[in-house]
């Protein structure tokens, strides 16, 4: 369903997906088409082992480029009481498991003083904690030319507790009232890669991608043989 100029409005279960040329960004000269897409992932009830079993494919129209992405971390955004060197590797290992799963590499670049957000492409695809759309627990912007992402942000909200939970195992055994780092990081992650959010129901609820995470939730990390199949193939 296409709204006003120019702008697909998606809608799965409560989560919104915007799609369309973004204010203040300028189509090339050479008429590529150029797209900006937000994602949200929202928070959910108490956190459950899940139970889904659906591993269809869900890929979006775009990919990434077949050498990947270099993203930077601004470590300086992270919560106060988060050791900065932890919160980098549990970002390095969510974006592990995508590269693991058969995407083009997602690689760390070191640090940015930059902030996620806005929808101005910058040349820095960024990683931050700092602001998400209101109810959503962190948020992907992923900018694509032709098919193809040529930058990508995340923004993990500040208005949530955060834990990197290094020592922590099981489903849900994270530590209580607090979102984990490495899970959320892989749900945002999987946009930047191309892979769609699941519909909002049971059978998807195992799946990285699903569009909602729980306090305490920690399988997200750990990819399904759904999400990866979700990996959009290269040309």
């Amino acid at each position: 369903m296409f709204i006003g100029s120019g702008m697909r409005y998606i809608t799965l279960g409560s989560m919104v997906a915007l799609l369309g040329a973004a204010a203040g960004l300028v189509i090339p000269e050479d008429g590529a088409e150029l797209h900006t897409i937000v994602e949200y992932i929202r928070p959910g009830g108490s956190c459950a082992s899940p139970t889904g079993t659906n591993d269809i494919s869900l890929a979006e129209a775009y990919r990434l480029p077949a050498a990947g992405l270099t993203y930077r971390i601004n470590l300086d955004s992270a919560p106060k009481g988060l050791d900065k060197t932890v919160v980098a590797s549990a970002i390095n290992n969510a974006a592990a498991a995508w590269n693991s799963a058969g995407a083009p590499a997602l690689s760390y670049g070191g640090v940015t003083s930059k902030k996620a957000g806005g929808r101005v492409a910058d040349g820095v695809n960024t990683i931050s904690f700092g602001s998400a759309p209101q109810g959503s627990i962190a948020v992907a912007l992923v900018w694509v030319r032709n098919g193809e992402v040529f930058e990508a942000d995340m923004s993990l909200g500040n208005g949530f507790k955060w834990d990197t939970n290094g020592a922590a195992s099981g489903d849900c055994g994270g530590a209580a009232g607090k979102m984990d780092v490495g899970n959320i990081a892989a749900h945002e992650l999987g946009h930047w890669v191309g892979a769609q959010h699941t519909p909002a129901d049971a059978a998807y609820n195992h799946r990285t991608m699903y569009p909602y995470a729980s306090y305490q939730e920690l399988y997200k990390r750990s990819l399904a043989a759904g999400d990866g199949a979700s990996i959009p193939a290269q040309p």
